[in-house]
């Protein structure tokens, strides 16, 4: 697959779940709040599941950048992008 469709996939897959996450409405009671922990335990063991993907991404973007692939600068932007997304936003909850 090519590096910078995989790029868009997984950016994309990131934004779809930082919506599901933060469009849910809050609860007003207790069983609300346990049934929303659940989820959210759910979606956080999802992320978890593409974690090793995203380190063999930006690990493989590394590669290519150490080469002096002729798309070096594009590609450590994509993969500055990708550690900041996952670091900084991607498993924070409200």
């Amino acid at each position: 697959k090519n590096y910078l469709q995989e790029y868009r996939e997984l950016i994309q897959w990131i934004k779809r779940m930082q919506a599901t996450i933060t469009s849910e409405q809050l609860p007003r009671d207790v069983p609300g709040c346990e049934a929303l922990a659940s989820r959210h335990d759910e979606y956080n063991l999802e992320m978890q599941g593409r974690k090793p993907h995203i380190d063999e991404f930006v690990r493989q973007g590394k590669l290519m950048i150490q080469s002096g692939h002729l798309l070096a600068p594009e590609i450590q932007e994509k993969v500055r992008q990708a550690n900041f997304k996952e670091k900084c936003k991607f498993g924070k909850f409200r």
